[in-house]
């Protein structure tokens, strides 16, 4: 005699925010003997994007440093993304280290970054973020009756090239 099976679905949401399914097939004489199922999402990698920095100056290079520590072996990827503030160009944003460039501003301004890691099974980890806040530019041109932020820009032989504006 062939015994039936039945399956049992069961779907849990981790704590990342992902949706787990497993799927049991047990015979059905096991049916009323299965009283509990427990259902292990893989572990995921700890991101950490770094500690908030203050008075920052405008224009500057600004350097993203991400780490992790993780009990499920070494990240396969990592990102950076931009959660808040004016729009700055991640460069290498697919590696623990990457950079930017600072915004200008008249009133100085906040930036956040968010880095996250994946792990070798797949799972991506919750975003860490850094926040960076600037000081305001300290060059002012009045053009068309407003005060917009300027920075200069020089070249390796020290002599200035010229003026940027946001």
């Amino acid at each position: 005699m062939t015994a039936r099976l039945h399956r049992i679905e069961v779907s849990t949401v981790s704590p990342a925010g992902r949706l787990h399914r497993i799927e049991v097939t047990a015979p059905s004489a096991l049916k009323a003997r299965l009283h509990r199922v427990e259902v292990t999402a893989p572990p995921t990698p700890s991101p950490n994007a770094g500690p908030d920095v203050k008075d920052l100056p405008a224009w500057g290079r600004i350097e993203l440093h991400g780490t992790e520590t993780s009990n499920v072996g070494a990240s396969v990827a990592q990102r950076w993304v931009q959660v808040s503030g004016s729009a700055a160009e991640i460069i290498n944003g697919n590696s623990p280290d990457a950079y930017y460039w600072a915004p200008g501003s008249t009133d100085g301004e906040s930036l956040e970054f968010g880095y996250q890691v994946q792990s070798s099974g797949g799972v991506w980890s919750p975003v860490d973020t850094v926040k960076h806040r600037f000081l305001p530019s300290a060059e002012f041109a009045a053009i068309g009756g407003r005060l917009v932020p300027m920075g200069i820009i020089q070249i390796s032989s020290g002599f200035s090239l010229g003026t940027l504006t946001k």
